[in-house]
């Protein structure tokens, strides 16, 4: 049983569903061109009775009787559909001239469905191609760009098996939430080292007091009054009974680890830049934010507290599919 699905699990899905769309296109494409053989015999024991009652000699289109090949610039189609369409009367004669040029038709069908199926089966085989380490990098391109880019823009992502929709959602309080401004916050602790005093640390407070000194660090802490907060949601989860999702910060993350956003913005010139940044939509949301302003107001706002869904219903948001 396996525990977690990975790339590794994602990779072997992918290459049996090419197989099986290979079979299927291999499958299909014999009992195409048993059909054409019969069919084509059959045109061409009529083809006197054909080209004189259309006019269309079938032995001049070469791709289609001779190289058995469906050729999408060829005017055979058309100029059959049209006497079809426009020959008049219903006496056994004409009936039997409308019936063999549908035959045509039919004919013309089935070589379409031959290329057609032929392409599938090709890009089957092109698919089973890729490499592992390949359809790990196509994976990653088109959640950490795709998805992202989705979600960022306002619009919800749909995963596939009952997962849910993912989207972010601008949930309104009730109260204010107390938050420490960290950008204001470090700049304060800047100027208190730059003046020589101590920055208040809590750890070393309690030290100082357990011992019954005095200290003298000073609090530099800013905090700011919150009423709305942008969140990453999952809506409409069927496999999850609980409905609460918690999401834990990618471990692509990891590369960014050391750099605060702000230092991040600065590197970033443009909105496209953002969605190409390799980290999870957590510090991605963070940076788009500093990048496009006001950008909240893409998302959907929460005003009945949790009521997601109905919000989400109403403002009939576009979903992209897994």
């Amino acid at each position: 049983m396996v525990s977690e699905i990975g790339i590794k699990q994602y990779y072997e899905q992918f290459r049996r569903e090419c197989l099986q769309e290979l079979r299927e296109a291999e499958a299909e494409l014999v009992k195409i061109e048993k059909d054409i053989v019969t069919l084509r015999t059959e045109i061409l024991d009529l083809y006197l009775n054909i080209k004189n009652s259309t006019g269309v000699d079938i032995k001049e289109y070469k791709s289609e009787f001779y190289n058995i090949k469906y050729d999408a610039s060829s005017d055979l189609q058309s100029r059959i559909k049209s006497y079809v369409t426009n020959v008049e009367g219903f006496n056994p004669k004409t009936m039997t001239a409308r019936k063999n040029a549908a035959k045509v038709l039919t004919y013309i069908g089935l070589l379409k469905a031959k290329y057609e199926q032929n392409q599938f089966k090709n890009f089957a085989l092109d698919k089973l191609k890729i490499t592992s380490s390949d359809f790990r990098k196509y994976i990653e391109v088109f959640y950490k760009y795709g998805v992202s880019k989705c979600l960022l823009q306002g619009y919800g992502y749909r995963f596939n098996y009952g997962l849910g929709i993912l989207l972010i959602c601008n949930i309104q309080r009730d109260k204010p939430w107390t938050n420490v401004d960290v950008v204001k916050s470090n700049e304060n602790k800047r100027k208190l080292i730059e003046q020589g005093l101590k920055p208040y640390d809590k750890k070393e407070a309690a030290i100082y007091k357990a011992r019954g000194l005095k200290y003298d660090g000073v609090e530099y802490l800013v905090y700011r009054q919150i009423e709305n907060v942008d969140k990453v949601v999952l809506l409409k989860d069927k496999k999850n009974t609980k409905g609460k999702i918690t999401f834990k910060p990618s471990k692509s993350d990891a590369g960014l680890k050391g750099y605060k956003i702000e230092e991040i913005t600065k590197l970033v010139k443009t909105e496209e830049d953002v969605f190409k940044i390799r980290c999870g939509i957590r510090i991605k949301l963070l940076i788009y934010k500093k990048v496009v302003p006001g950008c909240s107001l893409k998302y959907i706002r929460d005003v009945k507290r949790g009521n997601y869904i109905r919000e989400f219903n109403r403002q009939n948001r576009q979903r992209f599919q897994s």
